[in-house]
């Protein structure tokens, strides 16, 4: 079981705030944050960041930077900016927004660029309110994918939602792993496809089935199920693989903290 942090109440009153302006559960967005980054607003992803130091090992992304850990080349798309560097503060140094001092210091700093087009992606408020954009309007519940026919010569698109278990928990499931792994995840049920001829029924269905000997997905470019585990473990912290959302989860112990906050 991994622990939920224990929010300080500036910071649950944040989440709050930016997750009902975007129409999403604060525990979520909590969830997201702390898989992410650990509630540090200036964490780097540093195998990322070391694979730009080799000559063919970066890629326009970059490597994932602050709360949501966005990349170059999708900061802007939620209003960050990835190459702005604020200072950071001594309330900071040592600690994370996890302390209130931190919080209040990083807000200060960052009142004198909430007019900016593109805000610092270490500004707090503007992290989380990227998350919530990415998680509202980015992640589609109903995804698209392409599946050979039969014969092998042509390509179907087919929307993979109308397949999968449209409860709540697995909506939360399929915006977490997305939010995560972006495509990949579609690809691994298209893998799932490829070597079942039926799409799964669920996340967990997907990600804890063996893959074949003769699986189709090295010649299909994904290998989803075997180099992707990071995704399927990320998602069973925050909300499990199968059934209802468990009352172990990050997000289970993260919605008793907001329902006791609102109480």
């Amino acid at each position: 079981t991994i622990a939920a942090a224990k929010l300080p109440t500036e910071l649950i009153t944040l989440i709050s705030h930016e997750s009902k302006l975007g129409g999403e559960d604060p525990a979520l967005v909590s969830a997201i944050l702390q898989n992410e980054s650990n509630f540090d607003p200036f964490i780097e992803n540093l195998y990322e960041k070391a694979l730009c130091h080799e000559a063919s090992g970066c890629g326009t992304y970059r490597w994932g930077k602050g709360l949501a850990q966005l990349g170059a080349t999708n900061a802007a798309t939620y209003g960050l900016d990835w190459s702005f560097e604020i200072p950071k503060p001594d309330a900071c140094k040592k600690t994370t927004l996890l302390h209130s001092l931190c919080l209040t210091e990083l807000a200060k700093i960052c009142k004198a660029y909430e007019n900016l087009a593109l805000k610092p992606i270490q500004c707090p408020q503007f992290a989380i309110r990227a998350i919530v954009l990415k998680l509202h309007s980015e992640i589609n519940p109903s995804p698209m994918g392409q599946i050979k026919t039969i014969d092998k010569e042509s390509l179907l698109n087919v929307d993979i939602g109308t397949y999968l278990e449209q409860t709540p928990a697995e909506k939360v499931r399929s915006k977490i792993s997305i939010y995560n792994r972006g495509p990949r995840v579609i690809n691994s049920y298209v893998e799932y496809f490829e070597q079942n001829r039926r799409f799964p029924k669920s996340y967990g269905e997907a990600w804890t089935t063996v893959r074949n000997s003769e699986t189709p997905s090295t010649e299909m470019g994904y290998e989803i199920l075997s180099h992707e585990y990071v995704n399927r473990c990320y998602v069973w912290a925050v909300a499990g693989i199968c059934g209802e959302i468990p009352s172990f989860s990050v997000l289970a112990q993260f919605q008793t903290q907001f329902e006791i906050q609102t109480h």
